[in-house]
């Protein structure tokens, strides 16, 4: 959606690879679904781990970088020290 361009460059700075789906860009039962489960509108996000679980959720994000950054960096355990306030 209009936020996913953002998320995209966001993915490219996260220190593990992180693939952004933009739900707004796609259609059908599928993308709806999605959006419901998630709660998603324009602008969010969810981090989901390969298991499954949503390691991270968020409404809006001033720096989608710094944000996305910090969040894969926690959910992967790493130190804060790796330069990504928490």
């Amino acid at each position: 959606g209009k936020g996913a361009p953002h998320w995209r460059s966001a993915a490219a700075v996260c220190p593990a690879p992180v693939l952004v789906l933009g739900v707004d860009e796609q259609n059908g039962p599928a993308a709806e679904r999605l959006r419901v489960a998630f709660g998603l509108g324009d602008g969010c996000a969810v981090l989901v781990r390969p298991d499954g679980y949503v390691a991270w959720r968020c409404e809006r994000a001033d720096e989608p970088g710094l944000a996305l950054r910090a969040a894969v960096t926690l959910a992967l355990g790493l130190p804060a020290a790796s330069g990504v306030a928490a």
